[in-house]
């Protein structure tokens, strides 16, 4: 079985992998094919510090998964090698424009009928597939799925041996779609799926889906991330949204708020309840100037004038 890894890292096929997949001619094809870079297969849950278990758990399970292989196709091959991966990069980093294509063989263990796979696993590799392009790929950091929209077309028989194809359709901005098959050894497809990614904000590690929104089009702003873990990314986000909006609206206040905060702060836990949040008084001067501009409950504009003002 192929190494996992998080990159696409040029690996020759085992004589292990090949005697697996040696009954099935097709796949012994695909695995003499030298258009084809031979890869670790992508894996994004191999840390044990992951909250979901459920890929890491699944893509181990040897009774529904006996084999596993990746490849990578490039749109445009190398010219100088007539199309031969044997050129490629150790890593391929940055990633060309490409498909990333996965033989498995699936055992009995991945049944939801006799002889037929089941729907949710099928889901999920066209889903891991999907996940891997986008992961394998240092361009586009911490993608998180917006939907997973998936097909089923024709049942997945057991035991069988099926190939996964992923490739980017689409780019705009931070969105990616990404298109997804099954197919069989007759090139038949089996499943289908598209699939909307948008990638997070560089420099920013472990950031919320609701971060990321109240985000929108304005990246590398830190102080969003610093403002919307103050005042709380559920109950309070008309907060959220007021203490965002205003410092952005005047752009000689955000550098400087930025700045600010780039200097307090070296890692994006110290910006919950900490000493060095509560010393941060140009912060909370911006919050409640925000909040002043935009108060929750209607009222007039109160403001103290400071002296000298």
């Amino acid at each position: 079985m192929s190494t996992f890894s998080t990159s696409l890292v040029r690996e020759e096929i085992s004589a292990s992998t090949r005697a697996q997949f040696s009954s099935y001619d097709w796949c012994t094809r695909l695995l003499n094919d030298t258009s084809l870079i031979p890869v670790q297969t992508v894996h994004q849950h191999t840390s044990t510090d992951v909250d979901s278990k459920f890929m890491s758990s699944t893509l181990r399970d040897h009774d529904a998964l006996l084999g596993v292989q990746s490849f990578y196709k490039l749109r445009q091959p190398p010219a100088q090698t007539s199309g031969s991966a044997a050129s490629a990069p150790y890593v391929l980093d940055p990633l060309p424009p490409g498909e990333l294509q996965t033989l498995y063989i699936l055992g009995n263990g991945a049944s939801g009928h006799a002889g037929i796979s089941h729907g949710g696993l099928v889901a999920t590799l066209l889903d891991q597939q999907t996940g891997s392009l986008m992961i394998a790929d240092s361009a586009t950091p911490r993608p998180y799925t917006v939907y997973c929209n998936v097909h089923y077309l024709r049942p997945v028989s057991l035991p069988s041996a099926v190939q996964v194809c992923a490739w980017k359709s689409k780019i705009q901005g931070r969105k990616h779609w990404v298109m997804a098959e099954i197919r069989d050894g007759k090139g038949a497809v089996l499943a289908s799926a598209e699939s909307l990614y948008q990638t997070g904000i560089s420099g920013v590690e472990n950031v919320g889906h609701k971060a990321q929104y109240i985000v929108g089009s304005r990246p590398n702003h830190p102080m969003l991330f610093v403002l919307a873990r103050r005042n709380g990314l559920h109950a309070i986000a008309s907060v959220s949204a007021s203490a965002v909006f205003h410092p952005l609206d005047h752009l000689p206040a955000s550098l400087a708020l930025a700045a600010y905060i780039d200097e307090a702060f070296q890692r994006l836990d110290e910006t919950a309840a900490s000493k060095e949040l509560t010393r941060c008084t140009f912060l909370h001067s911006c919050m409640e100037e925000s909040l002043r501009a935009s108060p929750l409950v209607g009222g007039p504009m109160l403001r103290e004038v400071l002296r000298g003002e």
